[in-house]
Formats: C-alpha cells, structure tokens, sequence
C-alpha cells in the first residue's frame, strides 16, 4: 500500500516539477531543474546502496531527463541526420562563383553578393543553391587566408 501511494506520489511530483520548469521564469526554472537533479541522484545512490536497482534506475533517468534532456536530444537528432550536400573542392568552389583562381578577394565577394541576391530563398530562389554559394565562398576565403592574403 505505501509502495503504490509512494509512485502516486512520484508521478505527481514529476508532473509537479515539469510544469514548473516549464513555466517563463529562467532563474526559477534553472533553481528546480538543479533541485530535481541533485535528488534524483541522491535516492538514486540511496536505492543503489540498499539494493533496490529498479528503483535506481528510474531516479537515474529522471535525473538525467532534467539534467541535458535537451543537449541528449540534440545528440541523439545529429546521430541520425544525413548531411544534404558533400564538401565541395576548391576547383567547383571558383566555377559555383563564376571566377578565376588568380581573382582578387573583392572580386570574389562582390561575384558572391551578387549571386546570393539572384537565388536568395527570401527572393523566390533556392535555399540549397544559396547554401552552396555560401559554401563555396566560404573555401575559397578559408583557402585564401590559409595561402597568407589578408582578407577585409
């Protein structure tokens, strides 16, 4: 009988805990979310020392879900994400921004602004071809300052 009003008890308290973490006051929220933790942890190792594993189990996840809930998710998305495009070479950088490899920086720019203007997603153009724009600018500006030019 107290085992069943000890989980009633529990599941309030996350319900509790939860609606208040998610409530608008950052301070607050932070304040909880580390009281949640640091007793989530404890009668976890309580339940660990007496022997009660199952019950350490779920004080360890509770722990955790509080903890990083948001960092594990994010680990967890990343691990499943396909990459929508590969590197681009240095060679199909100069030729995605129309230039020559002896081009000057402000040249190089001024072709990658004009581009980004003509396929911007704002302006009814493709996001995927604008992320290749930016790519490529981004390694020939890489591969430039790595070759010692100074870039403005």
């Amino acid at each position: 009988m107290i085992l069943v009003f000890g989980i009633i008890f529990l599941i309030f308290l996350i319900f509790f805990f939860d609606w208040t973490i998610s409530s608008e006051k950052e301070i607050f929220k932070e304040k909880i979310r580390s009281l949640i933790v640091f007793l989530s942890f404890l009668l976890a190792i309580l339940f660990l020392v007496f022997g009660l594993y199952y019950f350490s189990t779920f004080f360890i996840s509770l722990a955790l879900w509080f903890f990083k809930r948001k960092v594990f998710f994010d680990f967890l998305i990343g691990l499943f994400k396909k990459k929508k495009y590969s590197k681009i070479k240095i060679s199909e950088a100069y030729e995605i921004l129309g230039v020559d490899q002896n081009t000057s920086i402000d040249l190089i720019i001024k072709a990658h602004k004009e581009l980004i203007i003509k396929v911007h997603p704002d302006k009814g153009g493709s996001s995927y071809l604008s992320a290749r724009i930016n790519e490529a600018r981004d390694i020939i500006m890489a591969d430039r300052i790595n070759k010692g030019e100074k870039v403005e």
